[in-house]
């Protein structure tokens, strides 16, 4: 969780000091606007990513974990889409917002290696949160808004919670305090 504290004081730090070329200038000075511009969508663009990742890293660990946890015999280092699933099976959740959160999530995260190149087959139609989602084969993608990433924060945290305030969980004393 920590790395969401960090995202929220990295967007409202951003909001508060960057987003106003004289407070920016005090930190890092820019002779032209078209600089002061070019700097800002280049921290913006880093920033994002890096919730991107760390969002992925911290969903697919705590999933691979549970999965460890509650079915030692099962191999936990198959491709995440199969852990999800189980996972969903495991606590008997419906494939709902937190579920395509996910699938756009991880889609958006697969580009990395490809410099935002969608180079899985086509996901023609991904319906969450009233928007339609498509990745299309050898295409660049254009889902990981602000707007979007926010959203599937909230379904993450709420899947998180939902598992950790599960009987299953509670049975086992898997989540603790």
């Amino acid at each position: 969780m920590i790395e969401l504290i960090y995202h929220n004081l990295n967007s409202h730090y951003f909001i508060r000091i960057l987003q106003n070329k004289s407070d920016f200038d005090k930190i890092l000075e820019t002779v032209t606007t078209e600089d002061y511009y070019s700097i800002l969508e280049t921290y913006q663009t880093q920033a994002k990513n890096a919730l991107i990742f760390q969002l992925s890293s911290i969903l697919e660990r705590f999933f691979r974990v549970i999965l460890t946890y509650f079915k030692p015999d099962t191999d936990s280092n198959k491709q995440f889409y199969a852990v999800r699933e189980e996972v969903f099976d495991l606590f008997h959740f419906d494939k709902n917002d937190e579920w395509k959160a996910i699938s756009i999530l991880s889609n958006i995260r697969n580009t990395f290696h490809n410099n935002g190149i969608h180079t899985s087959n086509n996901i023609s139609s991904i319906i969450y949160r009233e928007r339609n989602y498509s990745f299309v084969k050898n295409e660049p993608h254009n889902n990981a808004d602000y707007y979007t990433l926010f959203m599937i924060t909230q379904d993450i945290i709420r899947l998180y919670n939902n598992i950790c305030n599960s009987s299953l969980s509670k049975e086992n004393d898997l989540i603790l305090g």
